[in-house]
């Protein structure tokens, strides 16, 4: 039976700053993409966090998984710590959702941007508006099915104080955990590759503005 049951979510960050140029329609996308970098801070601040408590949580499921059903007293004090770990992710993978939704809303201010913008470097700004915007969405993916793993493991960390639960019945559910943490992982693969893109986009629209100077 593996015992891996987290998954670990150092996530890619997004360099959304861009450069300081002097003209409106890059001055105003730079400054367009410098909040949502601003916005993305919460963000970035769990993550060093979240991935520490998972490391525990991780070691914790492991120490118990070593107990027996008459070990009732170490058991549910394992468990009880293995809840409030979980609580502390669900407070900062909330903390993450609010800085990401925050940074999403702006970037609707492409709008702005493209309605400025000349036939040139109008292209250019579409495209990584709508990469942007995917991503985001992409984000929202990762966050459903970490929410939903986080179902399976607190169904889980229930079934290891419940006396009636067979050994069968607990292999079965860390099953399912496990194909669960392999789903919330393809999330974060795509997600940082949407991350990649958003970044080369950016790089290679503010190389266009540098090549028209």
């Amino acid at each position: 039976m593996r015992k891996h049951i987290l998954v670990f979510t150092i996530l890619s960050a997004i360099i959304l700053s861009g450069c300081s140029i002097g003209e409106t329609v890059e001055k105003r996308l730079s400054e367009t993409l410098t909040e949502i970098h601003t916005a993305e801070q919460g963000y970035r601040d769990v993550q060093s966090e979240l991935y520490k408590i998972e490391q525990m949580e991780q070691d914790q499921f492991e120490s118990i998984m070593k107990l027996t059903q008459k070990q009732k007293d170490e058991l549910k004090s394992g468990v009880t710590e293995l809840k409030k770990l979980q609580q502390e992710r669900s407070v900062l993978i909330g903390d993450e959702v609010t800085s990401m939704t925050k940074a999403k809303g702006l970037a609707e201010s492409f709008d702005d941007d493209i309605k400025k913008a000349d036939e040139v470097a109008l292209d250019g700004i579409q495209t990584l508006k709508t990469a942007t915007i995917e991503r985001y969405d992409l984000h929202s993916v990762f966050i459903s099915e970490y929410k939903k793993l986080q179902d399976i493991q607190n169904h889980l960390y229930d079934m290891l104080i419940n006396e009636e639960t067979e050994l069968a019945e607990l292999k079965d559910e860390v099953e399912e955990v496990n194909l669960q943490n392999e789903k919330v992982q393809s999330a974060i693969n795509a997600f940082n590759e949407s991350t990649k893109k958003v970044n080369s986009l950016k790089d290679a629209l503010f190389s266009s503005f540098e090549d028209k100077k």
